[in-house]
């Protein structure tokens, strides 16, 4: 019970901070399961006459299994077929100022991601709540209940996936950075890579490795904003699968091999790549630290850049079929 205090007034707290400082969505769901539990308890003083209707067992039911925003849906909607008309007008009331918090947050939403929302909006005309019979009002308000419901579903998702996916980024980028700059920090990690000497080619294929995914990685980051802004709930969903990130990743890596079998192949060469061979032994032995810069630096393009491998392995397929002919 104690607990239970400590939860409501630590959420009545951060409450009184604004509508959207609640810590997260447990808090979120408490609150809405007190609201709720308290207003069945005030629909059920005033009708006691209705207590025996199927609603009151189910309402009952729902309160009493796990709390989660699905159960909470389906009490909220339960208890439209629970009001009297002075109730039904109030509630009415109360989602029409709730319209214009709507609109609010996907306005935030909007501005905060530059995106156009696919959130579902509606507007019921005061004209047509004011003619309206009891009977069509519940109708209404049953109508205003799931087109919210439906609308905050919408909202909490985009927040939770978008925030989901930064993180993952972040990590992507953090992950990526380790790696490419852990050879030269732990030599136990370069030698069980084979890296700890820089004049071999397997510290090259490492290093041009490591530099594709680190391109990756910041593609992920830097393209977030515009992939959010364009991307629908489902996409999103995808979006912040490990699996897509780690699939993103691993092309990267094998873009910064690709590029660096290019240049060392000398399949494309000139002033802006590094000419690797050193001396008639061929070997990688005293290569310019400017020339290993401008390998990475290319690899990185090249993880960054889905377009850049697959564009010059296509002009060299088209050089070499010229050539078959």
């Amino acid at each position: 019970m104690n607990a239970s205090l400590n939860h409501f007034f630590k959420v009545l707290y951060y409450k009184t901070l604004g509508p959207n400082e609640i810590i997260n969505e447990t808090d979120k769901l408490f609150c809405k399961y007190i609201f709720l539990k308290s207003r069945f308890e005030t629909v059920k003083t005033r009708n006691k006459n209705k207590e025996d209707s199927i609603y009151y067992s189910e309402i009952e039911k729902l309160l009493k299994r796990e709390k989660n925003w699905i159960n909470a849906y389906r009490i909220e909607q339960f208890m439209v077929y629970l009001l009297n008309e002075d109730e039904l007008n109030a509630e009415i009331k109360r989602y029409q100022l709730k319209n214009i918090e709507l609109n609010m947050e996907i306005k935030r939403y909007q501005l905060k991601h530059n995106a156009n929302s696919d959130i579902v909006r509606f507007h019921i005309p005061d004209e047509k709540i004011e003619n309206a019979d009891e009977a069509t009002k519940r109708e209404l308000l049953k109508t205003m209940t799931h087109n919210f419901q439906l609308a905050y579903t919408q909202i909490r998702n985009r927040f939770i996936l978008t925030a989901s996916m930064e993180r993952r980024a972040s990590l992507a980028i953090f992950f990526c950075l380790l790696l490419f700059f852990l050879p030269h920090i732990i030599p136990e990690f370069a030698a069980f890579l084979n890296m700890e000497n820089m004049d071999t080619r397997a510290y090259f294929v490492g290093t041009a490795l490591f530099a594709g995914m680190l391109g990756a990685s910041f593609s992920i980051l830097t393209r977030l904003e515009n992939k959010i802004a364009e991307s629908s709930i489902q996409s999103l969903k995808s979006m912040t699968n490990w699996a897509t990130i780690i699939a993103r990743l691993f092309m990267g890596g094998t873009g910064g091999l690709l590029m660096f079998y290019l240049i060392d192949s000398k399949m494309i060469a000139g002033s802006m790549f590094p000419d690797l061979i050193q001396g008639d032994n061929k070997n990688y032995i005293d290569i310019e630290y400017s020339k290993k810069s401008l390998l990475i630096v290319w690899c990185i393009l090249a993880g960054f850049s889905e377009k850049l491998i697959s564009t010059v392995l296509r002009q060299k397929g088209d050089q070499v079929g010229k050539k078959a002919k």
